[in-house]
């Protein structure tokens, strides 16, 4: 990505995007992006249509909370406990709509594993946890 890059990170305030936006401005990006929920409903297409039109990033970092995460890595946080799910009431992803096909189908491929992603985030929100007490905010 260039520097000048205009990039949007959805979930900015949440442990995946916080750490997304720090390891951003670690490395110099300074055109970051960001939308509270108050501001950006993602499940409202009219909003995010208006969003992308006037904001026009050149990369999306999907950082939003993804149903049934916390399920299948407990493991690389060492949680032993049990996990028990309200399947009468949503798990936050109505719809699945991501598809990675298309990009897989142009000789893509991740430079990270979707797990050790999350174990670099996690060892990360260790080291950093006083920081993550005032997430959300980009100074």
């Amino acid at each position: 990505m260039e520097q000048r890059a205009k990039i949007y990170i959805a979930g900015h305030a949440g442990l995946v995007g916080f750490a997304i936006v720090r390891e951003l401005k670690r490395q110099g990006y300074k055109n970051l992006c960001v939308a509270s929920h108050a501001h950006l409903d993602l499940w409202s297409q009219a909003q995010t249509e208006t969003f992308f039109e006037r904001e026009k990033p050149d990369y999306v970092f999907m950082a939003t909370m993804v149903g049934g995460l916390v399920i299948n890595d407990k493991h690389i946080v060492g949680y032993e406990g049990k996990i028990a799910n309200d399947l009468s009431k949503p798990d936050g992803t109505p719809r699945k709509l991501v598809d990675s096909s298309k990009i897989f189908g142009m000789g893509w491929k991740p430079e990270t594993s979707f797990e050790e992603g999350i174990r670099i985030t996690y060892r990360d929100f260790l080291e950093n946890i006083d920081k993550y007490l005032n997430r959300g905010r980009l100074d």
